[in-house]
């Protein structure tokens, strides 16, 4: 399975993203 590790990826930047956005 390759879109595991991509999907995991994804959604760990999105969670950044929004966590900043949060923050700033």
């Amino acid at each position: 399975w390759l879109r595991l590790p991509f999907l995991v990826v994804v959604l760990a930047g999105a969670a950044a993203a929004a966590l900043l956005r949060l923050w700033s």
